[in-house]
């Protein structure tokens, strides 16, 4: 009676790792697979980070250039004036 009590127990611990085992494998299927898409965009979305990059600098460019660029056309307009 006994050891049909232990082996009942062993198959119901036997049916509980096999559950998790599924449990595990699945995720991790589920993981690799996200792990895939996500690669996926990385490499189809890395062009436009580099673009954004470029966008960025170029508009720091325009910020420091365009108050050097105001000057220098009122020093131009100013001395036009003045010497006409």
């Amino acid at each position: 009676m006994e050891e049909r009590r232990v082996h009942e127990r062993l198959t119901v611990v036997e049916q509980w790792v096999d559950k998790h085992e599924q449990r595990h494998n699945e995720f991790e299927e589920a993981l690799r697979h996200n792990t895939e898409l996500t690669q996926a965009i990385e490499a189809n979305t890395h062009e436009l980070v580099i673009l954004f990059k470029g966008a960025n600098n170029v508009r720091t460019f325009f910020i420091w250039a365009s108050p050097i660029a105001a000057t220098i056309a009122s020093i131009w307009a100013f001395f036009s004036f003045i010497f006409r």
